[in-house]
């Protein structure tokens, strides 16, 4: 008797040191815009707004917080010239056909001149590898000011449909082997140099907002090892999961049941027992497998969810990375670096994107 009870408490115990399996699948992400057009707008023009030596913009632009540091400096190099910006080729504006002039909507790119003070001195010294002889680099840390971002207008009624302005943000220069030679950067190419940067932010953010866009990307999906029923349900869930997400078009409204697996395990799980049936382990798998499903989905307030609740429940001597994906180099959205990968047998370079990440925003039709 006693013995038949022990058997039949220990056929009740999950395996101890249950293991998570993980497996890179590629898909394709359909990003919507943040903003849908309405129908009756058919074509879309595009003006820019930049400043240029011809307008004055390349002389005393430094804020008087800098004067004093740069005030001590003999000889200032003449003005570099002011860069060639590319605009000739546009954005893609959903399925708007591009007019030079005359569209129905007109997106508008403006980037001001930035002004600049310099709010700390960076040194940064170190043992030459080839001299071995100690050396010593400078840099500053800026606070700049220059309105950039973007307008969509109705080219008839002035209406403005959707927009985006930045100001006020911090940089870091780069490194130069003495003070002179940073000064003098600072006083002739760091204004162009942030004009570029800021031009080219402002494009990719228009893309990534206004577009609509389809991109590969390379997700992580897991399943659970072991027998028990709990385990077969997920991993059933999760082999249906990846058949869908290898379609030419992901099969989104199968995505949307699966999640439904996923999310009744994962409020199950107890994330203080290392031997519980759905321990912090399967729990932080599920979340990943949440955060792709809702990803596709374009649930962006589930993804924001579950990221949150993954970097929550992941606070250990033994931590995971941050569940991300990659994603495709044309794309224009926030990531966190660049890697080389192969995809379908040709190199490429694609994006790791944090799931934790301003991916989505709030989408809304306008211009009805």
């Amino acid at each position: 008797m006693v013995a038949l009870l022990i058997v039949s408490t220990l056929g009740l115990l999950p395996a101890a040191g249950q293991k998570v399996a993980s497996q890179k699948v590629w898909t394709t992400y359909h990003k919507a815009a943040l903003v849908e057009l309405a129908p009756k707008y058919k074509s879309y023009s595009m003006e820019y707004d930049l400043p240029s030596s011809d307008k004055g913009m390349l002389g005393n632009v430094l804020a008087k917080a800098a004067e004093h540091y740069l005030s001590t400096l003999s000889a200032v190099e003449p003005p570099v010239p002011w860069p060639t910006i590319d605009v000739s080729k546009p954005l893609k504006l959903q399925n708007l056909e591009f007019k030079k002039s005359g569209g129905d909507v007109v997106l508008k790119i403006f980037v001001a001149a930035p002004t600049f003070g310099i709010q700390s001195h960076l040194t940064n010294t170190f043992k030459d590898k080839d001299s071995g002889k100690s050396r010593t680099q400078y840099a500053y840390d800026l606070l700049f000011t220059a309105e950039h971002g973007y307008t969509l207008s109705d080219a008839t009624t002035q209406t403005v449909l959707a927009s985006y302005k930045g100001s006020q943000r911090g940089v870091r220069t780069s490194y130069f082997d003495s003070v002179k030679e940073l000064d003098v950067y600072v006083r002739n190419k760091m204004q162009p140099d942030l004009v570029v940067q800021l031009f080219d932010e402002v494009v990719k953010r228009a893309d990534f907002e206004l577009g609509g866009n389809t991109w590969p990307a390379r997700m992580t999906v897991n399943s659970v090892e072991g027998d028990l029923p709990s385990y077969q349900e997920i991993n059933t869930a999760t082999n249906e999961f990846i058949g869908a997400l290898s379609a030419t078009t992901p099969d989104l409204p199968k995505i949307q049941n699966l999640t439904t697996v996923w999310e009744k395990y994962l409020v199950q799980a107890n994330w203080d027992d290392k031997k519980a049936e759905i321990n912090r382990k399967i729990g932080l798998g599920l979340i990943e497998n949440l955060c792709v499903a809702y990803l596709l989905l374009e649930n962006y307030e589930g993804v924001r969810e579950k990221a949150a609740m993954f970097e929550n429940q992941n606070r250990s001597f033994f931590a995971k990375s941050l569940p991300a994906f990659d994603i495709a180099g044309s794309y224009s959205g926030p990531g966190e670096g660049s890697m080389p990968v192969i995809h379908h047998g040709s190199p490429s370079t694609f994006t790791t994107v944090h799931f934790r990440s301003d991916i989505g925003g709030r989408r809304k039709p306008i211009g009805n």
